[in-house]
């Protein structure tokens, strides 16, 4: 069988959980002109059949730049690559990469109205969710978007649910953690016999209702695909996993 990679298009860019909301519970943008947050991500391509892993790690500066109290553009500077694993081989050559407004025009509510950089079309539905309805401690909000997923030679987007549960308050802070699924998804294949993807992870952040903003975002997400390569027997192909992690540094 022909070596075959998939990549989901949210490949070294920067994501979190859902757009949701609680209230109170939108962003501060009247009491501060930077939000800035510690950023650091891993991405692994596990290529099971051949027993091999591909991947590399990220930290960078993630900032909420203001502009009114309605609007802020979120940029990512001071991005670099710190780690790289080559077949299953690790190295810790630094390499720094271009900056790069995500979103413009981006909302205390959670919204992009402006636009959107390439590498983040993925994750406008998953960084930071705003929670705009009420809900108690053990209650649940369901969210649902898609993610688009490059097969090479195709694109398909995979229908994407994000349970998320408030699960603390405390002092003036809400903690909340979120369930991602997909169904599985079935992709013709010359060489596989039986092949399908989902996608499924978890997200956990908390965010300061007395300062309005997101003190903290992790977030794991792993898109698997299956199939036969023997005709008779499943096999997991090919697993993609995205750890991000995200930490409030600085309020200005």
């Amino acid at each position: 069988m022909n070596k075959t990679y998939f990549y989901p298009l949210i490949f070294l860019i920067f994501l979190s959980a859902t757009k949701l909301s609680i209230k109170n519970n939108k962003w501060n943008f009247k009491d501060y002109d930077k939000i800035e947050y510690d950023f650091s991500m891993s991405a692994t391509n596990e290529v099971n059949y051949l027993n091999q892993k591909n991947g590399v790690k990220v930290s960078a500066d993630l900032i909420v730049d203001i502009i009114d109290s309605t609007y802020a553009d979120l940029i990512v500077i001071n991005k670099k690559i710190i780690e790289k694993l080559n077949d299953s081989i690790t190295t810790y050559d630094e390499i720094e990469l271009k900056d790069d407004v995500i979103f413009e025009n981006y909302t205390n509510q959670g919204k992009v109205e402006g636009k959107i950089s390439e590498e983040a079309t993925s994750i406008k539905d998953i960084i930071f969710p705003v929670i705009l309805e009420e809900i108690k401690i053990g209650e649940s909000i369901t969210e649902k978007f898609k993610i688009p997923f490059d097969l090479g030679n195709d694109i398909i987007e995979l229908e994407v649910e994000n349970i998320i549960v408030k699960t603390k308050s405390e002092n003036g802070l809400s903690s909340y953690s979120g369930t991602i699924n997909s169904k599985n998804y079935a992709i013709e294949n010359p060489n596989v016999e039986s092949m399908t993807i989902f996608v499924s992870g978890n997200t956990n952040f908390q965010f300061d209702n007395s300062k309005g903003v997101f003190l903290n975002q992790q977030t794991d997400l792993a898109f698997s695909i299956k199939g036969k390569l023997d005709k008779n027997e499943l096999y997991d192909i090919l697993t993609f996993r995205i750890n991000q992690d995200i930490k409030l540094k600085n309020l200005k």
